[in-house]
C-alpha cells in the first residue's frame, strides 16, 4: 500500500460536480476546461458539491490562462454564497491532440498553480471506439465513458490531488457513488 493511501485525504465528488467537469471538458474538448471547486473540507475529506466553469479562460491546448479582473470579480462573488461554502481547489482537463494522449498528471506549471491545502482535480478525456462502465480504478482515479462523437466515446480517467502544507501535491482517492448511474449514459 502506497503511504499517501492511509494518511491523507478523500475527494467526495457529489453528483453535480462530476456532470459540471464531464461536460465541460467534453465542451472544450481538444483544450483545456478551467472549473473552480466549491465544496466543504470536513476531516480527512474533502467534499467536492459543485464544480463551475471559468467561461471567461482563455482556453489553450496545453493550459489555460484567467483573465485578471474576471476572475477576481468571480472569486469575490464567491463570499457571498450560503455559509459552508467555499472554495476547495479547481479542475481542468487533460485532452488528447492527434495520437498523443495527455495524462491525468499534474505537469510542472499545474504544480506552480496549487496552493497549499487545497484539493486539484485533472481529467483526463481522450477518444475509444467502445464503453466502459465508471469505477474506481487501482490509483483510485474515476474512469468511464460518457457521450459519443464521430471518433467513438468520450473516455475519462478523473484524478485527484491534495497538496499539503510540507510537500509536492500527492494523489488522493475519489469516492463517487453517483458516477455508477452514469454506466448507462
Amino acid at each position: 500500500m502506497l503511504w499517501w493511501r492511509s494518511t491523507l485525504k478523500t475527494l467526495v465528488i457529489k453528483e453535480s460536480a462530476l456532470l459540471s467537469v464531464i461536460l465541460a471538458a467534453i465542451e472544450t474538448f481538444k483544450n483545456e476546461c478551467y472549473l473552480i471547486l466549491l465544496g466543504r473540507k470536513k476531516g480527512c475529506k474533502f467534499i467536492a458539491e459543485y464544480a463551475f466553469p471559468v467561461q471567461t479562460a482563455k482556453r489553450v491546448l496545453t493550459g489555460i490562462d484567467l483573465i485578471g479582473r474576471r476572475e477576481k470579480a468571480l472569486l469575490g462573488a464567491i463570499k457571498y454564497l450560503p455559509k459552508g461554502f467555499q472554495i476547495i481547489g479547481d479542475c481542468h482537463s487533460h485532452t488528447e491532440r492527434g495520437e498523443y494522449k495527455y495524462l491525468p498528471e499534474p505537469t510542472e506549471e499545474d504544480k506552480k498553480g496549487m496552493k497549499k491545502g487545497s484539493v486539484y482535480i485533472i481529467a483526463g478525456i481522450t477518444t475509444q471506439k467502445s464503453a466502459e462502465s465508471w469505477r474506481n480504478n487501482k490509483e483510485g482515479a474515476l474512469a468511464g465513458t460518457f457521450g459519443k462523437n464521430c471518433k467513438g466515446r468520450y473516455c475519462f480517467e478523473i484524478r485527484a490531488f491534495w497538496s499539503p502544507e510540507d510537500c509536492e501535491a500527492v494523489p488522493i482517492d475519489i469516492f463517487c457513488p453517483a458516477a455508477k448511474r452514469l454506466s448507462s449514459a
